[in-house]
């Protein structure tokens, strides 16, 4: 397919409305960000669901996606940003976001930490998934879990989150300096140098503990993600009528059946729904989740390169309201859902043991996420309200600078930036 006939995921922009502009949610990236969450607060609670949740496009989970669509949003939101206010009001920006979500992590901390203690205290007897280390010395966990050394079960994503948005500044400048290729390249080779050298389990001594995703793995994913998104803002920048287009293009017929045969493949692995022919430790070595391992990668790699061009051809198949409502809500959603997820597993009597059990834990996970995603939504919306989407407002020196340039292109000519201090209603 010419890379000019398929339709992009980007906003169609014209000379009065650029990515100056307050930015305007994006449906579709919502609603996908939302089926993420879902099915990962779905996997983390009995459910007769799992068939469904776990796993469901092979060896790629739907924390790698989420991962990814964090750094796609990430690098469109935030040079935006810069475009608009100046790097020093993106490093700020980031700043704020990285204490955020380190605010909602401490605050899920004291509130599971304190309610295992408190049932313990009160029950004589933890909860079967109580961390041992927190029973035997409390005080120097939660002073590990708040220095973000323990990491205890699901709470391994919001310190990956911290740590990623707190380098978004600096990817973004090396982006405009390097360009793509030389940044996401340089990213690449931590993740091999990563599954060289580090083990394939999290580093687990005392009351220290890693979590379940190596910060120097997972990056590259984020970093990616990362890149579709200053992408994405540097092209809205330019000043056009016409619909830009896509990022990628669609594979060649052959592409489409070599690509899609490699996809199958690794599903129907991972399912088992055939052999791999691989001795299991050599298979689980290269299919491991701590390091994302390479066959993780490639399978990754795949689902998101299918899942960009079926989504830009068909944008409003995956607009989906409720789903969206979630996405657009996913930092206070996803951390909301952390202790009702610990609440749901301390009594399994109740939601594990019967079916009827498993689809009420189902129900009260979902119900959380939706509440959550209403109450955040309406706590935002006078903020909201007295923004004025339309006004946009001139590039900084230095983003005009950066669209000139344009290091994705090479030999490429000056562009004309779309500008305006006047109203677009």
């Amino acid at each position: 397919m010419p890379v000019s006939a398929a339709p992009s995921l980007e906003l169609r922009t014209t000379p009065a409305v650029s990515a100056l502009a307050p930015s305007r949610r994006l449906q579709h990236v919502d609603t996908i960000r939302g089926m993420l969450l879902v099915i990962m607060a779905v996997n983390h609670v009995p459910s007769p669901l799992h068939a469904v949740t776990d796993h469901p496009f092979g060896f790629m989970s739907a924390a790698e996606g989420f991962v990814f669509m964090a750094g796609l949003m990430a690098g469109l939101t935030y040079t935006r940003k810069w475009f608009r206010a100046g790097i020093e009001e993106l490093k700020q920006s980031c700043v704020r976001r990285t204490v955020l979500i380190y605010r909602w992590h401490i605050l899920m901390l004291v509130l599971v930490l304190g309610s295992l203690m408190l049932m313990g205290g009160i029950t004589g007897i933890h909860p079967a998934h109580t961390p041992t280390a927190l029973i035997e010395r409390p005080a120097m966990f939660s002073l590990a879990a708040f220095t973000l050394v323990q990491q205890p079960p699901l709470f391994d994503v919001l310190p990956l989150y911290c740590a990623f948005i707190a380098l978004t500044p600096w990817c973004l400048r090396r982006f405009a300096r390097y360009g793509y290729a030389t940044v996401v390249f340089s990213s690449l080779c931590i993740w091999a140098i990563a599954n060289i050298l580090c083990p394939q389990q999290p580093f687990i001594r005392g009351v220290v503990d890693t979590g379940a995703f190596n910060l120097f793995a997972w990056q590259f994913i984020f970093v990616a993600g990362l890149a579709f998104g200053h992408r994405w803002a540097c092209r809205q920048a330019e000043a056009s009528a016409a619909p830009l287009p896509p990022i990628l293009s669609a594979p060649p017929p052959l592409g489409w059946a070599l690509l899609g045969g490699v996809a199958l493949l690794l599903f129907s692995v991972r399912h088992a729904f055939m052999p791999s022919f691989l001795p299991e430790p050599v298979l689980a070595a290269l299919t491991n989740k701590n390091n994302l391992a390479p066959f993780r990668l490639l399978d990754t790699a795949l689902i998101l390169y299918f899942g960009y061009l079926v989504v830009t051809r068909f944008p409003r198949a995956f607009s989906w309201k409720p789903l969206a409502l979630i996405g657009r809500s996913s930092l206070a959603a996803f951390a909301i859902h952390i202790p009702v997820a610990y609440f749901l597993q301390a009594h399994p009597e109740l939601f594990a043991e019967t079916n009827t059990g498993r689809w009420l834990s189902t129900l009260i996970i979902l119900s959380a996420l939706v509440l959550t995603a209403l109450v955040y939504t309406r706590a935002n919306a006078s903020s909201q309200d007295h923004r004025d989407p339309a006004r946009t407002k001139a590039l900084s020196p230095t983003a005009q600078g950066i669209l000139n340039s344009r290091p994705w292109i090479p030999s490429a000519s000056p562009v004309r930036l779309a500008s305006s201090s006047k109203s677009t209603n």
